[in-house]
Parts: structure tokens; sequence; C-alpha cells
């Protein structure tokens, strides 16, 4: 019982983290397109905190409830840091390189969104896999 009870939980709290990260997109077209580049690039550093506070409260989060996977928490974790620091470079990239560039950031946001899409499918059949093969 507690197996499902905390894969319920881990799935809904990492349905948290995408719909976050889906409304983050919008903000940032809206950033883009209605403001001037000295809020957008306050945006980004914003952006990057509430990230690392997340993270950590993430860790925190399975540190407590997980621990019974100790192995694949931090199999995840891996993951997840990898992927905060790819996404902040590539933004990184994208403001000072093609930041004039609308078709440049258009067709960006979409395989950013696209990235984000890959990585929860990803996670999903891993950790169901996992799930499956205890049980």
């Amino acid at each position: 019982m507690f197996m499902f009870i905390s894969m319920f939980v881990f799935f809904n709290f990492f349905n948290f983290f995408f719909f976050l990260h889906v409304f983050e997109w919008f903000l940032f077209f809206y950033f883009f397109m209605y403001w001037n580049c000295s809020y957008f690039y306050l945006y980004l550093h914003i952006y990057v905190y509430v990230y690392i506070f997340l993270f950590f409260f993430m860790f925190a989060f399975f540190l407590c409830f997980f621990f019974f996977f100790f192995f694949f928490f931090f199999f995840f974790v891996f993951i997840y840091v990898y992927f905060i620091l790819f996404i902040y470079f590539i933004h990184f990239y994208c403001i000072h390189l093609y930041f004039f560039n609308c078709i440049h950031f258009i067709f960006y946001s979409f395989v950013h969104l696209f990235i984000y899409v890959c990585f929860i499918v990803c996670s999903y059949v891993f950790f169901f896999g996992i799930h499956l093969c205890l049980f």
C-alpha cells in the first residue's frame, strides 16, 4: 500500500513541475512580446533562482518520502540537475545570440516545449518500469 501511495504522490508532484514549466513558457512569451529587454533579462534570473529553490525543496521531499527508493532517487536527481543546467545554458545562448531574431526565438520555444514533453514521458516510462519490476 505504501508503494502505491508513494507512486501516486510522486506522479502528482511531478505533474506540478510539468505545469510549472508550461506556465513559465507562456510567461516567457509575455515578457518577450510586451516588455523591454531589461525586464526579460531580470525574469530569466528570477526563473533560475526559483528553479534552484524548487530543486532543493524536491530534494527534501524525496529524502523524506522516498527513502525506500534511494538509488533510483539519486538517479532522478542527477537527470533533473543536468536538465536544469541544460535549460539555463540554452536560455543564455538564445538571449545573447538570437534575441532580435524572432524566427529563431519562436522555433527555439517549440523545441523547448518538445524537450519538456520528452523529459516527462521518459520519466513516466522509467518510474512505471521500476514499480512494475518491483512487483
